[in-house]
């Protein structure tokens, strides 16, 4: 059986795109701090009048691009576990949406009624009997 990526889009891409937002502002920021300490440095180094090939802005400067190294691999790693990471819960948020509201539709439709379970990992598990006692409720109702 083949398993559905995205099973409701609008609400997957969008629930990754937002935590993916979060952590970049974050990654920023904290860039941006890394920014101004490394140039806060240089002022110190020029208001000591230190030459500007003195060794003291080489270090500085090797510094500054060995952390924009890191980030820039960091970022890419987190964003990439944010994306699976964020693929997988919001499949697990969705999947049992989705399986329900198809449910309610074979329902409307007339068709044979299925008792309703969702796989272990899923979130909303507790719907799934609620739904099943509605519908055995219905039927119950229909036959008297």
């Amino acid at each position: 059986m083949r398993k559905k990526i995205l099973i409701n889009p609008y609400f997957q891409l969008r629930f990754i795109f937002i935590i993916s937002f979060t952590a970049f502002a974050g990654i920023f920021i904290l860039y941006l701090a890394n920014y101004f300490f490394f140039d806060h440095l240089i002022q110190e180094g020029i208001s000591m009048d230190l030459p500007t090939e003195h060794s003291y802005f080489y270090f500085i400067q090797e510094q500054k691009e060995l952390l924009s190294k890191i980030f820039i691999l960091t970022s890419l790693g987190v964003f990439l576990i944010i994306f699976f990471l964020g693929l997988y819960y919001s499949h697990r948020i969705a999947g049992p949406l989705h399986y329900m509201n198809k449910q309610m539709q074979e329902i409307a439709q007339g068709n044979e009624i299925k008792e309703l379970s969702f796989r272990k990992k899923d979130y909303f598990k507790e719907l799934a009997p609620s739904f099943n006692a509605v519908i055995e409720y219905l039927g119950n109702k229909k036959k008297n």
